[in-house]
């Protein structure tokens, strides 16, 4: 899915029974999100790209969500609490709570805000989920792909498990099939 940065609201939604929300990102009204980034980006020092998707990750992993809430009955809770089948990314934000499906949404924020401001040349984010198969053991994931303006660069970025890989090092390849199966 190749988000469209024109539209003021972004859903994504699953095809799974009610465990799984249809997801929709407001990206003029989650100020939630709009006070994270602005937070984030003020403690920006690097410009390389591989280093702030890094930190970005971290980010994340460490002010945005919880580890501790991060967890799929704590999900399936919070869906089950809601009357709507749609839920903003600002709800799970709010509750510090989000597996790889809200950690890709929030990255899509920060990214999109970045790359509006100029400040990484992006010139596209695409969320990618796919059914892994790792040690046997099969599961849905969503991580994002970023590819940069006037270079033959793009980037693996799954901000939930913290990974940053650089199409252009030698072994890209062998790591995605190495951690992902693919």
């Amino acid at each position: 899915m190749l988000f469209d940065t024109t539209q003021p609201a972004i859903v994504w939604e699953s095809s799974e029974p009610k465990s799984r929300e249809t997801l929709y990102l407001e990206q003029n009204n989650s100020p939630l999100l709009a006070a994270h980034y602005e937070n984030w980006k003020q403690g920006l020092s690097s410009k390389e790209t591989d280093l702030i998707l890094l930190d970005l990750s971290c980010y994340l992993r460490n002010q945005v969500f919880d580890l501790r809430f991060c967890h799929r009955n704590i999900i399936e809770s919070i869906v089950h609490q809601n009357p709507s089948e749609e839920i903003s990314i600002e709800l799970f934000v709010q509750q510090k709570a989000g597996l790889c499906r809200h950690f890709a949404f929030a990255a899509y924020y920060f990214l999109e805000k970045i790359r509006l401001e100029g400040i990484l040349p992006i010139d596209s984010i695409q969320l990618v989920r796919k059914i892994l198969s790792i040690h046997g053991v099969q599961g849905k994931h969503v991580w994002l792909c970023i590819s940069l303006n006037n270079e033959n660069r793009s980037f693996h970025f799954d901000p939930f498990w913290g990974m940053v890989i650089d199409s252009t090092v030698s072994d890209a390849k062998e790591i995605l099939r190495d951690t992902y199966g693919l």
